[in-house]
């Protein structure tokens, strides 16, 4: 019985002191992002076509977990989910997404200062990124999205919608 002992602490001492080795705040990494935590955001498109709602919450201490209901008129409701998680060697966001609809995508976001970029990716054939979301923090109650093309080789804004904080995600 001992020996069980002995290996149950030697594995949960594998297991639990890489994570007790890190932040204290396992989502330091994510920068202004883990503020979106324990919040919902409303967000209206600038010609009212659509809103949508984005709640956060931590998973595991180390994860941020997102999920989205989209308004838009005639089509309906639709829902999301999203997994994020930092890939320190890399220095990015690395994000599951799923829908209602069905797709399921791996994607990636990264930090240009305080602007996060989640570039859209590329068609086949494609020489460069053709658009992407940057969000900026406004104040602690608010961010923005920004939808860009490249056109060009510069990038230009085609659409921006600005979030508000908007409640707590329902638990």
């Amino acid at each position: 019985m001992r020996s069980r002992s002995s290996i149950l602490i030697a594995l949960l001492a594998v297991v639990v002191l890489p994570c007790a080795a890190q932040s204290p705040d396992g989502l330091a990494a994510f920068g202004w992002l883990r503020d979106l935590v324990g919040a919902c955001w409303k967000g209206e498109r600038p010609d009212g076509s659509a809103t949508d709602t984005q709640c956060y919450e931590t998973q595991f201490g180390r994860f941020l977990r997102g999920t989205i209901e989209i308004h838009a008129g005639e089509t309906g409701k639709l829902s999301g989910d999203s997994v994020w998680g930092w890939d320190s060697k890399r220095q990015r966001i690395v994000l599951t997404t799923w829908a209602s609809t069905g797709p399921i995508s791996a994607s990636e976001a990264y930090f240009e200062g305080e602007v996060v970029r989640f570039p859209v990716p590329r068609r086949e054939g494609s020489t460069a990124p053709e658009s992407r979301r940057s969000w900026r923090r406004i104040d602690a109650g608010s961010f923005s999205v920004h939808v860009e093309r490249n056109e060009g080789g510069e990038w230009r804004e085609s659409q921006r919608i600005i979030y508000r904080r908007n409640g707590t995600p329902a638990r």
